[in-house]
């Protein structure tokens, strides 16, 4: 989302990029979708770490 502030507001961007400042509407449709994705990611990654502690230790280890 840092690099679509970027583009769309700082002038640099605009001028390089052709790019302009977003409208509400635009806002409105993709940060939902932000925010599931880093919902998302958070909760794999919580997933992965829980599953992780939950293996049986070996008790030996084979060289």
């Amino acid at each position: 989302m840092l690099l679509i502030l970027a583009f769309a507001y700082f002038l640099f961007f605009q001028q390089f990029l052709g790019t302009g400042p977003l409208e509400l509407k635009h806002w409105l449709f993709f940060v939902p979708f932000a925010i599931f994705i880093f919902v998302a990611e958070e909760i794999r990654k919580w997933l992965i770490r829980w599953l992780e502690r939950r293996k049986p230790q070996s008790k030996a280890s084979v060289l």
